[in-house]
């Protein structure tokens, strides 16, 4: 490969550089909107280049929730990543009453192996319920 300055100078060379592209990750966690006892809802901003670490372009998010007590995550679903969105929320559905959950959302860049790390954990209880929905709200954020 040969490299030439505007003023005509050039040096050539043999080695090659490769990008390796980071793995993205959102510099916030996420917020809870709504809690119910079988139900929690999360929001969260859309990453950016200018915010958020890792390499675009970003396709997906991928919310994740387990029990305080597990080392497993479930995958709540899918949320396709959307240039006219400026946040995202998801629900996550069935969990169980009176339960502490940790909650996160991994962003998904472009290409095999593109998901980044669960970081910005957040944790939740669902709410007590005897018959009646009530709504608990009290966010603690990890120090992961």
């Amino acid at each position: 490969m040969t490299l030439t300055t505007e003023g005509g100078e050039s040096i050539r060379s043999n080695q090659t550089e490769h990008l390796i592209p980071v793995l993205p990750e959102i510099s916030t966690s996420p917020n809870f909107i709504r809690v119910t006892c079988s139900s929690v809802t999360v929001i969260w901003p859309r990453w950016t280049v200018s915010k958020d670490l890792g390499t675009p372009p970003i396709v997906q998010y991928i919310p994740y929730y387990r029990e305080s007590s597990s080392v497993n995550w479930t995958s709540g679903g899918i949320v396709t990543d959307s240039e006219t969105e400026d946040e995202y929320q998801f629900t996550f559905h069935d969990l169980t009453a009176d339960s502490i959950y940790e909650f996160c959302v991994v962003v998904v860049r472009e290409g095999v192996g593109g998901e980044g790390d669960k970081v910005k954990i957040r944790r939740q209880n669902t709410a007590y319920c005897s018959g009646k929905i009530d709504t608990l709200f009290s966010n603690i954020v990890l120090p992961y």
